[in-house]
């Protein structure tokens, strides 16, 4: 009897222990709200990751951007305007105001006002005697109208409801004598999917935290990659097993075994996924038919390196150091480029028609996605082990070294007005319009002006393992592997900048530090002026598989460094 006491009583005391151990990680893996609020940046949301701290972790997280499925919002935006009552002004019956009647008018203007939603300041002004008056001062505002805010009832406003409360706030702010207009915008759909080392996918809205859905794909204790989105579908690898699931609700729609051992996670079009294999080989498994057997793309090398798609074409590498390129709703290799060194970081689509490769050769190729021409490249002098980040008409490169380039995306470095590299960058995070994230060679979050790389501030983020390297939005997403993810946005910034590419996951755990000091930089949402309660609406826009032994447990080499990306 004693000795089951003593086993129940070690028992829960390694219970309370990994509880308690999970829970100061996570707690320790936070940035402060007060301390965000300095440089500029609001926390939008803060979400627990589905497993036990102490054992599991987050493994993978993918970024699907939808512009399709998007939000409406509403916009009612009113300028800034003063409204001047003075005592030598008339009322109608011809009669003096005097100071009396003018501030009796003026709080009447400051009521109408407010009951509209609008803050004025009323100021009194003598410039002399007998020449007083009222100022009923307002400053340029907005107010914004979604289809996901309640109404008075609780229930979602959706896209009608929005539009009918952004017209009557125009209507109220007019009647105030306010110029106000109302413009209608799509903000882009955001979706993580985050993949745990216990096989579980769970996928978070972006913009607001919350969890859609969780499913456990394949087997726990197998080999996870990387998952591929769309607006419909969803792709996971677990082991040497293809899972597909319907985005919405997460229902397994296939199971599919691969032909042979996977290099990398997969990629997905709008009809095809694409898995690389260790042979060379592209799998392209039809999402219309998803018992069809799979199309091959053939290459030579091991694919190590998951695949990108662009609406038109498909990009993927080999360790021999060769970029091939293939239409991406068909199996058929266009070309291939040919580089000095390994590739072992994602290709980056750009527009118009081109595709950003970094390989181990020092070099970042610009190349024409269609033909295979180069239309430039840029030599860093070291190894570059980063996917290029396309922002526009910049391109953010980062070696191995820890440099940080900014170059053309359209001429390379020959553009030397608005070339710059900043020391001591070990990864990017996000790019706004005028900001750089970026993690240091400590962990340390530095904020760099994107203009010329000047260091603006830094952020106390050693204790944060994991982060997210986002090269599709200018969303912040940053936290711990035991489970906790933080979201941050600069705080003008309340809807998404959308960017292009995909996003890839990091961690800090496996990163070296430094000793050297760190140093600073060196110098070296679409909106329509269409009528917003008229015209088309912006939101007016098909899978069982075959099944095999569960016996190969295949999981190759998983030492991958999960802060270098794939």
């Amino acid at each position: 009897m004693n000795q089951w006491r003593i086993c129940c009583c070690l028992l829960t005391f390694a219970l309370t222990a990994s509880s308690a151990w999970a829970q100061s990680t996570t707690s320790r893996a936070k940035l402060g709200e007060d301390l965000a609020r300095r440089y500029g940046l609001t926390r939008m949301w803060r979400a627990q990751i589905e497993l036990d701290g102490a054992r599991g972790y987050i493994e993978h997280m993918t970024q699907h951007v939808s512009t399709s499925s998007g939000e409406a919002v509403f916009e009612v935006k009113y300028e800034a305007q003063t409204f001047t009552f003075a005592a030598s002004d008339k009322d109608q019956a011809g009669n003096l105001l005097g100071v009396q009647g003018a501030s009796i008018i003026a709080d009447d203007k400051r009521r109408q006002l407010a009951e509209a939603g609008v803050i004025p300041m009323v100021r009194f002004v003598a410039a002399s005697e007998g020449s007083a008056a009222y100022d009923v001062r307002v400053k340029a505002g907005r107010f914004s109208y979604n289809s996901r805010q309640l109404n008075a009832f609780g229930d979602p406003l959706e896209q009608q409801g929005a539009k009918t409360a952004a017209a009557a706030k125009l209507k109220e702010l007019n009647a105030a004598g306010l110029k106000a207009e109302v413009s209608p915008i799509v903000v882009a759909d955001i979706t993580l999917y985050v993949v745990t080392s216990h096989g579980v996918l769970q996928v978070i809205d972006g913009e607001t935290g919350r969890t859609r859905w969780i499913a456990s794909i394949g087997k726990s204790g197998y080999p996870n990659y990387a998952p591929a989105a769309n607006d419909k579908f969803v792709a996971v690898v677990n082991g040497s097993y293809l899972y597909v699931l319907n985005a919405d609700d997460g229902t397994s729609l296939a199971r599919r075994r691969l032909g042979g051992a996977p290099g990398a996670g997969p990629a997905m079009s709008e009809k095809l996924i694409h898995v690389p294999l260790i042979s060379g080989e592209l799998e392209s498994y039809s999402l219309k038919d998803l018992t069809e057997r799979p199309r091959i793309y053939k290459s030579n090398g091991r694919a190590m390196v998951q695949p990108t798609v662009s609406p038109e074409s498909v990009a993927w590498s080999t360790d021999i150091g060769w970029l091939y390129v293939g239409d991406a709703d068909k199996s058929h290799v266009r070309f291939r480029v040919e580089t000095s060194g390994n590739i072992v970081a994602k290709s980056t689509f750009g527009e118009p028609d081109q595709l950003f490769a970094a390989s181990l050769d020092g070099y970042v190729y610009s190349i024409n996605a269609k033909n295979g021409d180069i239309n430039w490249r840029f030599s860093a002098g070291e190894p570059i082990g980063h996917p290029p980040i396309v922002v526009g008409e910049s391109l953010f490169v980062i070696t191995d070294d820890d440099s940080l380039y900014r170059i053309s995306s359209q001429v390379g470095d020959a553009d030397k007005e608005g070339l710059w590299w900043a020391p001591n960058v070990r990864r990017v995070l996000a790019v706004s319009n005028n900001r750089i994230y970026c993690v240091g060679r400590h962990g340390r979050t530095y904020i760099l002006n994107s203009a010329n790389g000047a260091r603006i501030g830094e952020l106390p983020t050693e204790r944060l393992d994991f982060g997210f390297v986002n090269v599709q939005t200018d969303r912040i997403f940053v936290g711990s592997k035991s489970g906790s993810i933080q979201c941050f946005r600069q705080t003008e910034l309340e809807f998404p900048i959308v960017h292009s590419g995909p996003g890839v996951e990091l961690s800090a755990s496996s990163e070296e530090e430094s000793p050297e000091d760190e140093g600073g930089a060196k110098p070296a949402a679409e909106k329509t002026k269409d009528d917003p309660f008229g015209g088309d609406d912006p939101f007016g826009n098909d899978a069982g598989g075959d099944d095999a032994s569960d016996d190969d447990p295949f999981g190759g080499d998983d030492d991958d460094d999960p802060f270098g990306g794939n």
